[in-house]
């Protein structure tokens, strides 16, 4: 009975010590993909609503938004009806080194923002794009309407 102890004692103890083991877990956190500045953009009160993978571009990207957006997103034919905030976040792929396969986000290659307003009898969109791994404001306008769009028809992914 005590060998049976002592050998249960011995295995426990080397389950403790074996599990302690913390010297991975930075190895394992995905810097890559959080954002440089966390203050730059507020994620506070977004929800999600859906993701997608290019795999033409290799580029993930998720789209967030606000309750009304996650509303408008929900209901197929609704229309902006003014304080809905949208924000799609898109990064490049990489592989996964701890599974085979797996694909997981790499550098933060863009952040678009969209904001939806009622100025009265018609609507006003507010449209911005942040670039690259600092998130500089892209002035070049010429595909705003395409995004715009593309961000507007996203429908919200069925959630339990």
């Amino acid at each position: 009975m005590k060998k049976s102890r002592f050998y249960a004692w011995i295995f426990f103890v080397v389950l403790i010590c074996s599990c302690n083991d913390t010297t991975n877990l930075p190895d394992n956190i995905n810097t890559k993909a959080s954002f440089p500045d966390p203050g730059k953009f507020s994620t506070d009160g977004l929800k999600f609503i859906t993701s997608f993978v290019n795999k033409k571009a290799g580029t993930m990207s998720t789209l967030y938004g606000n309750v009304l957006a996650l509303q408008k997103t929900k209901d197929l034919n609704a229309a902006l009806v003014g304080g809905e905030s949208f924000t799609l976040v898109t990064w490049k792929q990489q592989e996964d080194e701890h599974w085979f396969g797996a694909k997981i986000p790499g550098d933060l290659q863009s952040v678009e923002i969209l904001k939806a307003n009622s100025g009265g009898s018609q609507m006003i969109i507010n449209y911005q794009r942040y670039e690259g791994k600092d998130l500089v404001l892209n002035p070049d306008t010429s595909y705003n309407r395409e995004r715009i769009k593309f961000m507007l028809v996203q429908r919200a992914s069925v959630m339990p």
